[in-house]
């Protein structure tokens, strides 16, 4: 239920992966941050 849908609220979120050496995830975790670049207009 929103209760105030004239408000936003930022959210701080954080890609972890510091103790996985994978160029799987590495390249996963590059789409994912151009991406959410662009979805927020970054």
């Amino acid at each position: 239920m929103d209760l105030a849908p004239e408000r936003a609220v930022d959210v701080a979120l954080y890609w972890q992966q510091w103790k996985l050496d994978s160029p799987s995830l590495a390249a996963v975790a590059e789409a994912v941050g151009r991406a959410a670049g662009r979805a927020l207009g970054r």
